[in-house]
C-alpha cells in the first residue's frame, strides 16, 4: 500500500521486489515477513514499524512510508523504519505541538537514562570513585556497608531478576500480574536490602533504567535497549567508563550503517 505523488517510487519498487523472491510455504508469524522485508539484516534495532493502529498506519502512509498487510496477520508493516518513527507515540497527533515535542523529549531522555544509568553506576561506583562528588560518595560508600558483592555483580544480578520478573508478569493471567510484580518489587526488594544482599543506591538505578524504558511507545525498540542495556553494564564491569565509550561507539556504527530500504 502506498500513496501516488507522496511515496517514492524506489520504496515501492525494492518492496515488490523482495515480496517476489519470498519463497516460503507459509507465514505464521510476523518475523517471517519482516525479515523478507528488511533482508533479514541481523540487528537488535527494528528496521520495519510493526502496528494494529488504523491512524498509526494511516499517518505512515501520509509520511511517503510503504505499508505491506499479510492475509491472516493482524497487523500493518510501515517501511522504512526510523528512530523518528519508533519514538512516535499514537497520541501525540492529538496534543498541541509544543507539548508534543516536550514529550518526545522526554522520550530521547529517558532512552539515554535506561541505557547509560546502570553502566554509569558500575564505572563510577567500581572504577572512577574519584569523579563521584564527595557528598554523593559518602553516601554510596555508607549504603553499601556489609554488602558482599561487588558493585558489577549487584547491578549484573538486578537487571537480571527485573528482567524475569518482567517476563514473568507477562506469562502470568492478568489478575495475578500485578500482585507478582508487587511482592517481587517491594516484598522481596526490601528483604534483600535489608538483609544486606544488596544496596538500596542499587535497587534504585535499576528500577529507574527499567521505569525509563517504560516510556518507549514501540515495543520492538524497548526490548532492543534492554539488551543493549544490559550489554553496556557487563562491558563497563570489565574495564569501567572504557567499556562504555567502547559500548557506544559500536552501537553509534551499528545504527550509521543500518538501511532499511536504502534509507
Amino acid at each position: 500500500v502506498w500513496l501516488e505523488g507522496l511515496t517514492n517510487q524506489n520504496l515501492v519498487s525494492e518492496t515488490a521486489r523482495r515480496l517476489e523472491q519470498m519463497d516460503v510455504d507459509v507465514v505464521l508469524g510476523t518475523q517471517m515477513l519482516t525479515d523478507t522485508l528488511t533482508d533479514g539484516q541481523r540487528t537488535l534495532i527494528p528496521l520495519a514499524f510493526l502496528t494494529q493502529r488504523p491512524d498509526r498506519f494511516c499517518q505512515g502512509l501520509m509520511d511517503g512510508r510503504v505499508g505491506v498487510f499479510c492475509d491472516g496477520i493482524a497487523q500493518g508493516w510501515l517501511l522504512p523504519g526510523t528512530a523518528s518513527l519508533f519514538l512516535r507515540a499514537p497520541q501525540d497527533g492529538n496534543n498541541q505541538w509544543m507539548s508534543a515535542r516536550a514529550l518526545a523529549f522526554v522520550r530521547y531522555l529517558s532512552v539515554i537514562i535506561s541505557l547509560l544509568l546502570p553502566a554509569g553506576y558500575i564505572s563510577m561506583a567500581a572504577f572512577h570513585f574519584g569523579l563521584m562528588p564527595t557528598a554523593l560518595a559518602e553516601s554510596i560508600s555508607a549504603a553499601r556497608q556489609s554488602v558482599p558483592v561487588s558493585p558489577p555483580l549487584e547491578v549484573v544480578l538486578l537487571l537480571l531478576a527485573f528482567e524475569i520478573l518482567q517476563e514473568a508478569g507477562l506469562r502470568i493471567p492478568q489478575l495475578n500480574g500485578q500482585s507478582v510484580s508487587i511482592i517481587g518489587s517491594l516484598v522481596v526488594g526490601q528483604a534483600a536490602v535489608e538483609a544486606k544482599l544488596f544496596s538500596p543506591v542499587v535497587v534504585v538505578v535499576v528500577a529507574a533504567a527499567g521505569i525509563a524504558g517504560y516510556t518507549l511507545p514501540n515495543q520492538d525498540l524497548a526490548n532492543a535497549l534492554r539488551a543493549v542495556r544490559f550489554g553496556l553494564a557487563v562491558m563497563a564491569s570489565f574495564v569501567g567508563l572504557l567499556g562504555v565509550i567502547l559500548g557506544l561507539g559500536w552501537l553509534c556504527c551499528r545504527l550509521s550503517e543500518l538501511e532499511p530500504l536504502g534509507v
